[in-house]
């Protein structure tokens, strides 16, 4: 074998099948753990903003075979539609309620945690680590995962594809062959189009594909620039189809500037990294320790030349990733802060890729205790969650207390007239409205009818004046 080329042997081949049995297992708990966190959390209902009460809306029409609409008839032309049609299937299984988003929500966060596993478990054999490396970089991610599944949000999804677009892509610029790369750049492209019909916002994700790909200098000029173009035909046409048949085309205007200037821009991202890894002023440090054990090959089963080679592909992609991310912010005006949802991707890669070096890690008692803080702060605040729950304890959930909330209980109902829910004990929402139009509306919300027989109704949800589906 040359020595540069990167080890073809199966998955911890040097610890045998238990070795590989350990991960699986550690995975399914891991996975399972996350899924009982966030139904625990949410127990009591979904906290809901503008973006989630649309993707509901556009599930349910999909789930009555209405298209991706909202309840007044409009087409929904802001947001893409792979997310409602998930959470669509997910209804049509337990049915259109609350508690059905949060199930849904639950089962994305543990197919991520899967998805994560496969890629930690690809990069670890690259890079010459034992099964307990993936196991504790897992377990770091799955309690970021679980903590930040907390709303109706399209990145609930998006976290399960992104390991599998850094996969493809990694494995690309680990081919040697200009068959295995095209094949791997094909499957990157592919990932990346499912990406962009979960969010727009993974247009930020392509130039980072096309980075690692050009940067594979062992394959001629020619090749990769076959699989730059492989991957943006299979992604970006489809994209723009997608959105121009939705009439989304005009939604995001480009134009120089956006809601703040580029340096608050700067200082939210870098903010919303810091606190998404660890404690305030503490997370961005460790993280950037973490970035530089990416470009160290400590391993003595790993090639050297290939285990550097890969850390630097991994820190390319990401760093490319924040930049694209960052310019689209000051080129389409976003309504909402870089921060958060839309820089958790950079705690998750170089956390997750960067705690594979752990035995290193740990030689130095400052480091161990750096990487204790990093693992304390998530886990003890998921565990807060899970056992108090999320949103209000007690309340009447007239149209007034569901601000932003949705009891589990609550259902949707477009026929609903403002009479007393068909089956009693539910709750209806009816057109569901933006959170800002909640408190103006409320007073004019209809009144519920008390039933002819048995014990009084609860309180029925019915926000803003009734609406049909579609005509």
């Amino acid at each position: 074998m040359n020595a540069t080329e990167p080890s073809s042997a199966p998955l911890f081949a040097s610890r045998g099948r238990h070795s590989r049995a350990s991960v699986v297992a550690g995975t399914l708990l891991l996975a399972a753990s996350a899924f009982a966190a966030v139904a625990l959390t949410l127990r009591r209902g979904m906290p809901f903003n503008q973006d989630g009460w649309f993707y509901w809306q556009g599930s349910v029409s999909i789930l009555r075979g209405l298209g991706y609409g909202d309840f007044t008839g409009q087409p929904i032309t802001a947001w893409l539609p792979l997310y409602s049609v998930y959470l669509a299937f997910c209804q049509l299984v337990l049915g259109v309620s609350a508690r059905s988003i949060v199930l849904s929500t639950a089962f994305a966060t543990a197919a991520a945690v899967a998805t994560w596993s496969s890629l930690l478990a690809w990069f670890a054999r690259e890079r010459g680590r034992a099964p307990r490396d993936v196991l504790c970089a897992l377990a770091f991610v799955s309690v970021v995962l679980a903590l930040n599944a907390r709303n109706v949000r399209s990145e609930n999804l998006f976290h399960g594809v992104l390991p599998l677009l850094l996969l493809f892509t990694l494995r690309a610029t680990m081919s040697v062959t200009p068959r295995r790369f095209l094949l791997a750049s094909g499957l990157a492209g592919v990932t990346l189009l499912i990406s962009l019909l979960i969010r727009n916002a993974s247009l930020a994700f392509w130039p980072a594909v096309l980075a690692v790909l050009l940067q594979h200098r062992r394959l001629p000029w020619l090749t990769r620039g076959a699989a730059c173009g492989l991957v943006t035909a299979l992604a970006l046409p489809i994209w723009l189809g997608v959105r121009a048949w939705l009439g989304q085309l005009g939604r995001h205007p480009i134009h120089l500037g956006g809601r703040y200037e580029f340096g608050e821009y700067l200082l939210q991202f870098v903010s919303g990294i810091d606190r998404n890894t660890g404690p305030h002023f503490a997370g961005l440090p460790i993280l950037i320790l973490l970035a530089v054990s990416l470009l160290r090959a400590d391993s003595a089963r790993a090639n050297p030349d290939a285990s550097a080679r890969l850390g630097r592909a991994a820190l390319l992609f990401t760093a490319v990733a924040a930049c694209a991310l960052l310019t689209l912010f000051n080129l389409t005006g976003i309504h909402d802060k870089p921060e958060n949802r839309f820089s958790l991707f950079v705690t998750l890669t170089i956390g997750g890729l960067g705690l594979l070096n752990l035995p290193v890690l740990l030689r130095r008692r400052w480091l161990a205790l750096a990487l204790l803080v990093l693992f304390a702060g998530p886990t003890l605040r998921l565990a807060k969650n899970t056992i108090r729950g999320r949103g209000p304890s007690d309340a009447d959930f007239r149209a007034e207390s569901l601000r932003g909330f949705a009891p589990s209980r609550t259902t949707i109902d477009p026929e609903h007239v403002g009479r007393a829910p068909e089956a009693r004990g539910d709750f209806v929402l009816v057109s569901p409205p933006y959170p800002r139009e909640i408190s103006h509306r409320s007073s004019s919300s209809p009144t519920q009818d008390a039933p002819e027989s048995g014990p009084p109704a609860p309180h029925t949800g019915v926000l803003g004046p009734p609406r049909r589906l579609l005509p």
